[in-house]
């Protein structure tokens, strides 16, 4: 860094004024702003860098639209000097918008054991011998936080409660950032348990059927829908778990926990039921999305549930019959078992339930093995878009 003659650091943020900018920059530079305009500054910022090697840190892009194409082209470029911009986003697709090659976005890996508990320690404790004073700490520091690294973002959420509550309203600004049609595609990770690893196409299935992502033009909907997952991947919402080497897809995903605890926060006002622990287990006649665990108790569900989504999160063997409560729901859009092999369930009353289904749109019925025909009253489901029957190995008849 000290190579460079001139440094500036300028924060962008969300809600920035390109006049603000370059008084930062000309101010930094150690220039009088006093009395000038911005057909002024830009020509200013140009003369007090020609000649120079300088770096330029912009700092939480949000947008690159109506200013980076008039800051760039202002600057000098003169052959000889190694001068550098760099750009911190939490939107990936801002940095190349703005022209940064793939090769040159660096996303920040999580830290070692070593690291994370030094950051820990640098937060958490006042002085820099204040971790040798309580030496007594460090085992049970490392075994709560080191299971499978953190981020810095974790560390600074398990440090303080003001730095908790400041990473919480940056996360909020990225949400309230999201276009209206990413929204409800994330609220859909809150009902997932915490640290679930989330299969790709299982969420692209649930966005298609809720309607929340519709073909357009010779793409399918699908397509749109993976698209959709890769912009929040892009923006640093959720992370990848598994992804495809040569181009890319992602086979699973997860969410960050303090990230879960937003859409929780979000969700709980209009897109599901949550209580103060950030759970499922009270049901309500208002309930619309669910993931059924061990803990749920299918007997709140009746007739008058206007659940539109449901989808099995436990392996463990269901009790479902023709009297439980969730046999008479009717409202149901979205019905995944993918998760669960329903070995102990009656296949008889579960089809003609299924077939009740008038609005169902998303069937996933994957590796049922006790599944050996469908009904034809399946095919009276008119508004079925998704009907996912790999692993059946015993089907042997479709309508």
């Amino acid at each position: 860094v000290d190579r460079f003659e001139k440094r500036i650091w300028v924060s962008i943020s969300q809600t920035f004024n390109e006049k603000e900018i370059m008084r930062t920059m000309l101010k930094q530079l150690g220039e009088d702003v006093n009395g000038l305009d911005m057909a002024q500054m830009l020509p200013k910022i140009k003369q007090a860098l020609e000649n120079r090697n300088y770096l330029i840190v912009l700092d939480d892009v949000w947008t690159a639209e109506g200013w980076w194409d008039r800051l760039c082209a202002g600057l000098p470029k003169r052959e000889g000097k190694s001068s550098g911009i760099i750009i911190t986003t939490r939107i990936e697709n801002v940095a190349t918008e703005i022209g940064v090659e793939k090769g040159r976005i660096h996303q920040p890996r999580i830290l070692n054991e070593e690291e994370s508990w030094a950051l820990f320690c640098k937060i958490a404790f006042a002085s820099d011998d204040g971790a040798q004073q309580h030496s007594e700490l460090e085992e049970v520091g490392k075994y709560m936080k080191f299971g499978g690294g953190f981020v810095p973002i974790s560390m600074m959420h398990r440090g303080t409660r003001e730095c908790e509550s400041s990473v919480m309203a940056s996360l909020q600004l990225s949400y309230d950032e999201l276009p209206v049609r990413l929204k409800q595609c994330l609220l859909c990770f809150s009902v997932y348990p915490e640290d679930s690893e989330i299969w790709a196409e299982q969420l692209a299935h649930w966005w298609v059927g809720e309607g929340f992502v519709e073909g357009k033009g010779s793409r399918t909907a699908m397509e749109y829908a993976l698209d959709y997952l890769s912009e929040l991947i892009g923006r640093c919402l959720v992370e990848v778990v598994q992804q495809r080497g040569y181009d890319g897809r992602v086979y699973s995903c997860k969410m960050h926990d303090l990230v879960r605890d937003l859409t929780i926060k979000i969700a709980r006002e209009a897109f599901c039921n949550f209580d103060e622990q950030g759970r499922q287990p009270q049901l309500s006649a208002q309930s619309r999305r669910l993931s059924l665990t061990c803990e749920t108790d299918v007997k709140a569900l009746t007739r008058k549930s206007k659940l539109r989504a449901l989808l099995i999160m436990t392996s463990s063997p269901l009790q479902l019959n023709g009297n439980t409560g969730l046999f008479a729901i009717k409202s149901l859009r979205i019905l995944d078992f993918s998760l669960n092999r329903l070995e102990n369930v009656s296949m008889d009353d579960l089809l003609i339930w299924i077939s009740s289904l008038e609005r169902l749109a998303y069937l996933n019925l994957r590796g049922v093995s006790a599944v050996k025909e469908l009904p034809y009253s399946i095919g009276k489901l008119h508004n079925l878009q998704l009907l996912v029957l790999s692993g059946c190995n015993n089907l042997q008849k479709l309508p």
